[in-house]
């Protein structure tokens, strides 16, 4: 990749952030706005960025009477200390519903394309907290998507696609890894798994899994 055709994303998951949490819990989910914040502040010391990446689980808990107001209030940081940076956001599990996620940030879900770039994020569906499974409806649009014009095709969701990681990955992840190397995608953006993962490259897709933004 040239400096010419480049692109640099700031890749922020899981804040968890919830504004009633104790500030004795373990986690300080009571800093999750400030922390996005702070992230965009620091990478723009670092040199600056292209393109913001929410990867999900902006909130600790989308079913709280506070949780629309909390992902409001991360909209508001974002926009303040970044007003005129292009923005994708993928739905996590414990966020407010998807309509309302992508309705407070006034964005949506598929494909967007980004300064020579395509992403598409996805919003797979969860039985209880984890079990992810991504539908054939989507990877449908996905390869749709994909084999339009354009230049190359990254792919966004909250769960790991590659490597298998227990129960957070995908469920049907195969599947998933399978359309992606047809499909020609260059990259895979994932969150959920708050340890991160090593980055791998596999069937030509670098898989990649941010670590939470909400932990010492």
């Amino acid at each position: 990749m040239t400096k010419e055709n480049s692109l640099r994303l700031l890749v922020i998951a899981d804040s968890h952030y919830d504004p009633q949490a104790s500030v004795t819990a373990e986690r300080p989910c009571w800093l999750g706005a400030e922390l996005v914040r702070r992230a965009i502040n620091d990478a723009r010391l670092r040199g600056g960025f292209d393109v913001i990446v929410l990867l999900g689980d902006l909130v600790d808990d989308g079913e709280a009477l506070w949780a629309g107001e909390a992902v409001e209030q991360i909209r508001l940081e974002i926009s303040a200390a970044a007003p005129d940076v292009p923005l994708l956001v993928a739905w996590g599990n414990h966020d407010i519903s998807a309509d309302r996620l992508y309705g407070t940030f006034a964005t949506r879900p598929g494909g967007h394309e980004i300064g020579g770039y395509r992403f598409f994020i996805f919003t797979d569906t969860y039985a209880g907290w984890e079990i992810c499974t991504r539908s054939e409806e989507d990877m449908q649009a996905f390869r749709e998507f994909a084999a339009g014009p354009g230049g190359p095709v990254v792919a966004i969701q909250h769960s790991p696609v590659e490597p298998k990681i227990d129960k957070y990955s995908i469920v049907n992840r195969e599947m998933v890894m399978s359309g992606y190397e047809q499909a020609g995608a260059i990259a895979s953006l994932s969150g959920h798994y708050h340890a991160s993962a090593s980055q791998k490259v596999t069937g030509g897709v670098n898989y990649c899994v941010a670590p939470v933004l909400c932990s010492p």
